[in-house]
């Protein structure tokens, strides 16, 4: 049987790795489709994942100014997200 240190050391190593697996999911799987519809239509924006590495950040240019601008960055928080120790 094992001990209760080295099923908690395969968690965390488990963990890791599926982060990992899931930040590159996201920045070559999902980030470059999106990437790739915004070039086919056109649409002027780009995307940037956040330093957390489970949410794409979609920015755009500034269209108009004023005071009751709203922010040029729509979080787009995924369904899949990462897993904690």
């Amino acid at each position: 049987m094992e001990s209760y240190l080295a099923i908690v050391a395969k968690q965390k190593k488990w963990v890791k790795d599926i982060n990992a697996a899931l930040k590159e999911w996201i920045t070559q799987g999902i980030q470059s489709i999106l990437e790739r519809l915004m070039q086919h239509e056109r649409i002027h924006a780009w995307l940037e994942l956040s330093p957390s590495g489970d949410t794409l950040l979609l920015k755009y240019p500034i269209l108009k100014s004023g005071t009751r601008y709203i922010t040029t960055i729509v979080w787009c928080n995924l369904v899949i997200t990462k897993l904690t120790d």
